[in-house]
């Protein structure tokens, strides 16, 4: 057996990895890529960590777990989507003393922004009820300071939505002991 010991006795007991909850975050971007979707669209691809508070670092302590990287932006830029392309950039902007965005998509890196994550609840591939995190949009500095958003409620692909609000706890009389 190779377990580390130290890290063994030095671990906090856990019962899950926790994951960001829909909500407003500061980001940092962390790699960017200019490349084209799918469709041929042209964007901007940015892998994106939580840069304060209680889930500090969540995406890249994910990807060294688990091998994925779970925050990535995406920013389109081509044709009707440069007006939101512009509207992000100002966003980002805001947040960054001194920066403006001159096209040059690698001066983005380090770069800070706020942004709100929304919950994507889905059925993994092993049958599970899982949970992502999206980004549902930017805020500027000054939205984000005064509180200016709503969090996005979650969304449900279908069969991942609790169908009532059954308590399991209520089944236990069918036990063959006493709880």
């Amino acid at each position: 057996m190779k377990i580390d010991m130290n890290e063994y006795r030095n671990a906090k007991i856990s019962n899950r990895i926790d994951k960001p909850v829909a909500g407003a975050y500061e980001f940092v971007i962390t790699r960017v890529e200019d490349t084209v979707s799918s469709k041929g669209n042209p964007m901007l691809v940015c892998e994106c960590d939580i840069a304060a508070g209680e889930f500090k670092d969540y995406a890249s302590e994910t990807a060294e777990r688990a091998g994925f990287w779970p925050l990535t932006l995406y920013l389109a830029y081509g044709g009707k989507a440069m007006g939101l392309f512009k509207r992000n950039m100002q966003a980002i902007e805001s947040a960054n003393t001194a920066f403006t965005f001159d096209g040059n998509e690698k001066k983005l890196l380090k770069k800070h922004f706020y942004g709100l994550l929304t919950e994507e609840h889905y059925t993994n591939k092993h049958g599970y009820d899982d949970h992502r995190n999206r980004f549902d949009k930017l805020l500027t500095l000054e939205d984000y300071t005064k509180g200016n958003f709503t969090v996005p409620a979650p969304t449900y692909e279908s069969g991942a939505k609790p169908e009532t609000t059954h308590d399991p706890l209520d089944d236990l009389g069918d036990l063959p002991f006493e709880v």
